[in-house]
């Protein structure tokens, strides 16, 4: 009988200016722990993951922390909870 893992995933999206950018997180307990983001005004080889870390619990910390900057900076967050498919 096999189970299913324990992924986490959730995105942070804002809009500035009409300009939308995402935040998300990625873990999958035991295994990746990343925190990336996307930024229109970059070319798509300059898109980047923030951080790949150690724990699940320093990787929300680290997504929450990000979002609460990306806010500071005047963007705001039109949709932050689970990732949507299709």
């Amino acid at each position: 009988m096999s189970t299913k893992p324990d992924i986490k995933r959730q995105v942070a999206i804002f809009e500035k200016d009409c300009i939308y950018s995402a935040i998300g997180i990625y873990s999958w307990e035991g295994h990746l722990h990343a925190v990336c983001n996307y930024d229109p005004r970059q070319n798509a080889e300059n898109q980047f993951y923030r951080s790949s870390l150690e724990t699940r619990l320093a990787a929300v910390k680290h997504f929450q922390e990000n979002v609460a900057l990306t806010r500071d900076r005047g963007w705001q967050l039109t949709y932050n909870g689970p990732v949507n498919f299709g």
